[in-house]
């Protein structure tokens, strides 16, 4: 960037030069007495080395005016002031003020780097009434990239042209915007992004809500390139076709770092509820997709729908999503073509309402599925139309490599085949996929389903291509009992013996840890009942789902051996004392057979047993 000269001078007009610390050059050092308001208003730049001096803009007026007579500065004028002045600007509004910035019917237009620096989010609000965009970026090949940062403002009721995109901020190839501290609502595009498109553009947000925001694709964002959340809020926004929230359709590299999509919803065909992704990548660290849903013909993905992709979730939460429409698949995650690694994570409480595949929590297609240190709960699969390939409650898989460790899956329930874990062959003209299972240090236990293969099913998975070790299998029924015997399982046994629970089945709780757990029972036998060797961590602590603090080798049952437990959960020598020591019994023992015998068993004041006597 061109320093200016050592004296470069501007005369700014009047009542605008309060915040610019302007300064009179030594020159004007004698006319001071005679010209003193004259240098109030005298700006100067002075070289430093090879830098140049930031430009401040105040804004001292929430009207959307022009006029240079009045000795105010509105926004819009901040904003010409600061495109006619190469380099970085910085506009700031004047303090004490306050409330809404109605704009005249046309966006703000910016073509040079700048920063605008509000306030607080819920100090002053800028309001498009639906008539214009907000901001409009847009690069001039004269000048450098576009550099971005809009912090502590409130965007509300953006509106793109008949057609376009980025109902709020439309960006296509500037280089980087920077949202920080504000919120960005009830705006709109017919095409991409109601609240932003950013194209090119890298985008990144911190500390910020975008809600209620509409569009074809992306209700809320529409990228092609890298996007970067941490601690933002995507809540109550909707797309037709794809991504309730985020649409990366063109090959975004998405990172989301303690934020959560809430009540996302894509109305029509398509899908991802929440994110769609072709192509690109997604890592999801922290973070929750609660309550989003596809309600389309054939719309997957209730949180995530993913082609062509990427996926890694890590301490993250996938629960109450759902998919309404016919024939979608992956109440939680729908993926196709892809590499999906789920671990340290709960997926529950999904729902996939009327599947011709599956998929309640997970469906898999040509896909590799990695699940780790992670419970898969309480999904559910409703097959209206009975169709043979519906299935899979939990987990659901065509053509798909499927890796699960030290994981627990149960309590899912589905109205057709397999409640827990269903993996088929997929053939697609000559071409035949591969499809492989491995299952070691897991539970999968207490799934249900209107056939009899409740917890797991693979029928059409070849002998060598399925890896089952050191897991307890609830039900091995209509899988060839081969596939089972070598491998130092247990299998065919009651949940009770391994999960802690109550009347209603395994017990999804709070165990400590940022996702939900089902614990293990006080003399499982899935602690210590691992194989270290087969534990795969993607994380530098060694840990079980619930993260730092949760040790994985540890000797649950006291006998003197440090061996990893099956399952999510690891039980620790202190939980296990104290909760044997905190069960109280109390019953009573009746005759009268109109009367339920049943034992109730009080733990630690939170956890219900039952028992039948």
């Amino acid at each position: 960037m061109r320093p200016f000269p050592k004296h470069y001078s501007w005369k700014a007009p009047r009542g605008r030069c309060a915040a610019w610390r302007c300064k009179t050059p030594r020159s004007n050092q004698r006319r001071r007495q005679s010209r003193r308001g004259y240098a109030k208003r005298l700006c100067v730049f002075e070289r430093l080395e090879t830098r140049r001096v930031l430009t401040s803009f105040l804004v001292t007026t929430m009207s959307d005016v022009v006029d240079p007579d009045d000795e105010l500065m509105s926004l819009r004028e901040a904003i010409e002031l600061a495109n006619a002045n190469p380099g970085a600007d910085e506009v700031s509004f004047d303090e004490g003020l306050s409330g809404t910035i109605l704009l005249g019917g046309t966006e703000l237009q910016i073509v040079d780097s700048i920063s605008i620096m509000g306030p607080g989010s819920n100090v002053i609000t800028i309001d498009a009434d639906h008539q214009s965009r907000i901001f409009s970026l847009k690069e001039d090949s004269q000048k450098a990239p576009l550099q971005i940062l809009i912090s502590g403002l409130s965007l509300d009721s953006g509106q793109a042209p008949e057609g376009g995109n980025g109902g709020a901020i439309y960006s296509r190839s500037a280089e980087r915007l920077e949202i920080t501290a504000s919120e960005i609502r009830n705006s709109s595009a017919d095409q991409a992004g109601g609240a932003i498109h950013a194209g090119s553009t890298i985008l990144s947000v911190m500390n910020s809500r975008f809600s209620n925001n509409q569009a074809d694709n992306g209700g809320a964002i529409s990228s092609n390139s890298i996007v970067d959340l941490n601690g933002a809020l995507i809540e109550n926004n909707t797309a037709v076709s794809r991504g309730g929230a985020i649409d990366g359709s063109g090959g975004a590299e998405l990172t989301l770092r303690e934020t959560k999509l809430f009540n996302n919803t894509v109305t029509w065909q398509g899908g991802g509820g929440a994110v769609y992704l072709f192509g690109g990548s997604l890592q999801a660290i922290d973070s929750r997709f609660i309550s989003n849903s596809t309600m389309g013909v054939g719309a997957d993905g209730g949180a995530i729908y993913a082609i062509s992709a990427e996926l890694l979730i890590d301490r993250s939460e996938i629960s109450h999503n759902e998919v309404t429409g016919f024939g979608g698949d992956g109440g939680g995650i729908s993926a196709e073509f892809s590499e999906v690694v789920v671990v340290n994570s709960s997926i529950h409480d999904n729902v996939t309402s009327d599947t011709q595949v599956g998929g309640g929590g997970v469906y898999a297609e040509r896909s590799t599925l990695m699940i780790g240190n992670t419970t898969i709960a309480n999904n559910e699969l409703f097959a209206p139309n009975r169709s043979s390939n519906a299935g899979g409650a939990g987990i659901s898989g065509q053509g798909t490599d499927l890796t699960i460790w030290n994981s627990t899956i149960t309590g899912n329930r589905s109205s057709n085949v397999v409640g827990g874990v269903y993996l088929r062959t997929l053939s697609s003209q000559n071409d035949l996929w591969p499809t492989r299972l491995a299952v070691h240090n897991s539970i999968i236990i207490a799934n249900l389903d209107d056939s009899t293969a409740p917890d797991i099913w693979f029928p059409e998975v070849e002998a060598q291509d399925v890896d089952i070790r050191h897991s307890f299998i609830g039900s091995t029924a209509g899988n060839p009992s081969t596939r089972f015997c070598c491998g130092n399982n247990r299998t065919n046994i009651q949940w009770s013996e391994i999960l802690i629970g109550n009347r209603n089945g395994p017990l999804l709780a709070n165990n400590g840890g940022p996702t939900k757990t089902v614990a293990l029972a006080p003399r499982s036998g899935a602690i210590d009942f691992g194989d270290d060797e087969l534990f795969l961590g993607f994380s530098s602590t060694v840990s079980d789902q619930r993260g730092v603090g949760f040790d994985r080798f540890g000797d649950g049952n006291g006998d003197g051996f440090a061996i990893i437990d099956a399952g999510a959960v690891e039980a620790s020598r202190e939980g296990f004392a104290l909760l044997e020591a905190s069960i109280e019994p109390s019953f009573q023992l009746v005759t009268d057979p109109n009367i339920d015998t049943t034992a109730s068993f009080s733990i630690n004041a939170a956890t219900e047993m039952v028992f039948n006597i």
